[in-house]
């Protein structure tokens, strides 16, 4: 038997992660492998392929290694250990949070670690983290396009090697066709955000929205689909509506798949990443939010095609583009949109795939990443959110990039 095993933080409620690894558990299944995910923070599985992995949750495994003992640590290999019956087997590292961990799983079982990030914001990184990521790249183990190695280090980005990369499966099949209903004041226009309520550009478009509807005397109903498990994000959203009665707000919380009743309702849509093409697909003008500062990146399908990252693209004002959209009706002509096929990706990373599985079994020696200063930092940061609360260190990652 041969297994391949996701390291993620999270199999609950629904976010890109939890929809590509879905996706692409269904092709390895269906190429014969068995599949199991590890994850860090509990909580309701709304994907029903997904509840399998109720039993796979270890919360050590969201902890930085140099934090742990070798006995915790081998604690965690062995409660993981146990579940794996296989002469070969593939780790694939998620989130960057995980890069180490991986490694540390693979020589325990014998296997081989594959970086293939798919989070959308990344950590300086020290020179000793560096050369481990280089490493595994000449290997052919980290499998991230140019676009998200350009985010990581420009070492790597200049051994990068374009024709060996994985390519992220799709999300178009998030919509649910079944009657869904829900109440609201449909003679007001409806601004729908999809996208967990803690992601960095969800209060300043808040903002926005209530500088589109105050300066424009119009009242709005904004929905959102997604929720948070922190509720001082949704307390720190609720606060804003407390300043204006312009907008109305509309919280369906985490949902899978989405009910399209929603998306037809909405005249515009704010979204990222993945996300951005729920609201294209059915030709609902949307807008494309740059994920480190937050502006939009323009009205996807008809100013930029972009769904992360900034590079020729102007600042605008979400209120601005808010304005163009509802009050003067622009961007309402349909856009070519094309679902990827999802056979076709499948086929390109099982070739992908194929290769690397006969790689030589060599590991990296963790440890030497690490240094006095990580261990430092992160207890720093233990202390801040004791004393704070968790978005306190949000926001000092924001002021440090600007």
């Amino acid at each position: 038997m041969k297994t391949y095993i996701f390291l993620n933080n999270s199999v609950r409620q629904m976010g890109g992660a939890q929809m590509y690894i879905r996706n692409k558990m269904l092709d390895l299944e269906a190429r014969g492998w068995h599949v199991e995910v590890f994850y860090n923070m509990n909580g309701k599985i709304l994907i029903p392929e997904l509840r399998k992995f109720e039993k796979n949750f270890i919360p050590e495994l969201g902890l930085p290694l140099f934090s742990l003992s070798k006995s915790k640590r081998n604690k965690v290999l062995n409660k993981i250990a146990a579940c794996i019956s296989s002469d070969e087997v593939i780790i694939e590292s998620v989130c960057f949070t995980f890069r180490h961990w991986g490694e540390l799983i693979a020589k325990r079982l014998s296997g081989l670690n594959l970086l293939f990030f798919v989070n959308e914001d990344y950590p300086n990184l020290s020179r000793a983290d560096e050369e481990y990521l280089l490493w595994k790249q000449r290997r052919g183990e980290f499998l991230n396009d140019r676009m998200i190695k350009e985010k990581v280090s420009t070492r790597i980005i200049a051994e990068h090697d374009d024709n060996h990369f994985l390519k992220l499966t799709p999300y178009n099949n998030v919509l649910s066709y079944d009657e869904f209903n829900f109440q609201y004041d449909n003679t007001l226009p409806v601004i729908t955000s999809i996208g967990r309520l803690e992601k960095n550009y969800i209060l300043p478009m808040v903002k926005e929205v209530i500088k589109f509807a105050d300066c424009n005397n119009i009242k709005v109903n904004l929905f959102f689909i997604g929720g948070t498990y922190d509720p001082i994000y949704l307390d720190e959203i609720k606060s804003e509506f407390a300043k204006t009665e312009k907008v109305i707000p509309l919280f369906f919380g985490y949902t899978f798949p989405i009910p399209i009743d929603i998306i037809k309702a909405s005249d515009v849509i704010i979204a990222v990443s993945g996300s951005v093409l729920v609201g294209a697909s059915q030709n609902i003008p949307t807008i494309s939010i740059e994920v480190n500062d937050t502006y939009p990146l323009g009205v996807f399908g008809h100013t930029t095609n972009s769904r992360l990252y900034r590079t020729t693209e102007p600042i605008i004002s979400t209120s601005e583009l808010l304005k163009h959209i509802i009050l003067e009706g622009k961007y309402r002509e349909p856009i070519i949109y094309v679902d990827q096929d999802a056979e076709s990706i499948n086929q390109y990373n099982a070739v992908i795939l194929e290769k690397i599985r006969y790689n030589s079994k060599e590991y990296y020696n963790i440890d030497n990443i690490f240094s006095k200063m990580d261990y430092i930092y992160y207890n720093t940061k233990i202390i801040i959110r004791r004393l704070f609360g968790n978005s306190i260190i949000d926001k000092i990652k924001e002021t440090l990039k600007k």
